[in-house]
């Protein structure tokens, strides 16, 4: 995931909001994002991040946004290919046991 710039035309002062590409839409995202949030300044809204603090980000905390960012959506489509890989598994079990193919 990439921070790609402020939103110009709906940030000011203590309100500067961030893009990402690609824009965070899943809620899993969202929910760990809150877990970073706590010890930051951002909130999210519509899709984007929101700095809604007086002062201006350092390109520190951007730059952890982006690697945690990065790293939970890597931790949610690993989790994503377990679930599906563990329901093919199933679903090949059903098969063997009923005796009937998978159509």
């Amino acid at each position: 995931m990439e921070i790609t710039g402020i939103k110009k035309a709906q940030s000011k002062q203590g309100h500067i909001v961030i893009e990402t590409d690609p824009p965070v839409v899943a809620q899993e995202v969202y929910d760990k994002f809150c877990e970073f949030e706590t010890s930051h300044g951002f909130t999210f809204e519509n899709g984007s991040f929101i700095w809604s603090r007086d002062t201006i980000p350092s390109a520190e905390i951007m730059q952890e946004l982006t690697t945690y960012l990065t790293e939970t959506r890597n931790m949610l489509s690993a989790d994503q290919t377990r679930a599906m890989e563990a329901e093919e598994l199933f679903l090949k079990q059903a098969s063997q046991v009923t005796g009937l193919p998978l159509i």
